[in-house]
């Protein structure tokens, strides 16, 4: 084309450019050395009015002050909800504005970014709707501080997945703030097809120390009443870090995520399903959130746990002590998980202890 806009390309603007095979675009200039400010525009009774596509101006990776939806790379026909808020060099992003004028700000990374699937923001549980073998759609349920982000659908019969909150549908919610701890919250997660078939549900998980690690969560399906426990631990040994940062329980390991498939109509019922999950757990004698669970015949030590005076591994020792008080078990180093084989049915107190910090909390085997 000749339009002026796609012959001397606006810093902080975004482009859609097709080629029917793969190709190399060759861009000259000056180094963008700017304050990473983009203006936003709203035309008032204009068609997906606010709707902007922006760039990022710097020629490295940048985080951008505003929650954001990015093409789906595998159908290219939607877009989605971002899972972070780190953005590629010359990446491309979907924002909008709520009002004409409004600033979006990119910072330029001075450090390799963190993946956003590390969660700093207080954690996510991300679900990937799949169909045909594409991801079409996500819904983001966001942990701890950050901003939401409504749902949008380019078509709007488009088959989606929300979350819906005071009467309205989000792609990413925010539940909790990072000072609360969540106690067996529900959030219903609604879905609607365009056409009938078969459906995946893909759910992983991040969340970053400031409110400990999950320790219960569940996808119900409340038109079967399947419930899958998506936090199936791995077996014992298993790395629970990745340098200094914990990692999360998932179904069939560490970081790999859970995945659940069911049949659908377009006559089904859009609150289909919820997630039951909680961060914390109980309070325990010394009112901290709990440091270990039992899980498939073994008290799994958590990677809150970490979280002390040297996070990059465990170096505390735990001691497992019986209603008579008794230590029956003391264990230390790099243990991650003691069997119960042999324990008899009841409560016991773990001790964890690691220098002068003494953490203290009851379990049952059952």
């Amino acid at each position: 084309t000749n339009h002026p806009d796609f012959i001397t390309l606006r810093n902080g603007r975004g482009y859609l450019y097709a080629h029917s095979t793969d190709t190399t675009l060759t861009f000259s200039g000056v180094p963008y050395t700017g304050n990473g400010e983009v203006t936003l525009t709203k035309t008032a009774g204009a068609e997906f009015a606010g709707w902007n596509l922006i760039g990022n101006p710097f020629g490295t990776a940048a985080t951008v002050s505003k929650p954001f939806y990015v093409m789906n790379p595998q159908t290219h026909a939607e877009i989605i909800a971002s899972t972070g808020n780190s953005v590629a060099a010359m990446e491309g992003i979907f924002v909008e504005a709520a009002t004409d004028g409004e600033i979006v700000t990119f910072t330029q990374a001075t450090a390799p970014l963190k993946s956003p699937q590390k969660g700093d923001n207080g954690g996510f549980i991300v679900l990937d709707l799949g169909h045909g073998g594409a991801v079409i759609d996500r819904a983001i349920v966001r942990l701890g501080e950050g901003q939401t982000l409504p749902k949008f659908q380019m078509r709007e019969n488009s088959t989606k997945i929300y979350i819906p909150q005071d009467g309205t549908d989000y792609a990413v919610a925010v539940i909790a703030s990072s000072s609360e701890a969540i106690q067996r919250t529900e959030q219903p997660i609604h879905f609607k097809p365009s056409e009938n078939g078969t459906y995946t549900l893909t759910v992983s998980t991040t969340i970053n120390s400031q409110l400990s690690t999950l320790n219960y969560l569940h996808l119900v399906d409340n038109m079967t009443g399947a419930d899958v426990d998506l936090l199936t631990p791995p077996a014992c040994g298993h790395p629970i870090t990745e340098g200094d940062v914990p990692l999360l329980r998932g179904q069939g390991g560490f970081n790999k995520p859970a995945t659940y498939t069911f049949e659908a109509k377009t006559t089904d019922y859009e609150s289909r399903f919820k997630l039951v999950f909680s961060v914390g757990g109980d309070a325990n004698d010394d009112n901290e959130a709990p440091f270990a669970y039992v899980s498939n015949g073994n008290i799994i030590i958590t990677a809150d746990a970490l979280t002390t005076s040297n996070a990059s591994h465990f170096d505390a020792s735990l001691q497992v002590i019986d209603v008579m008080g008794r230590v029956i078990v003391s264990v230390g180093g790099h243990t991650q998980c003691v069997p119960t084989a042999g324990m008899p049915a009841g409560v016991y107190v773990l001790r964890l202890i690691d220098g002068d910090n003494i953490r203290t909390q009851k379990i049952v085997i059952k």
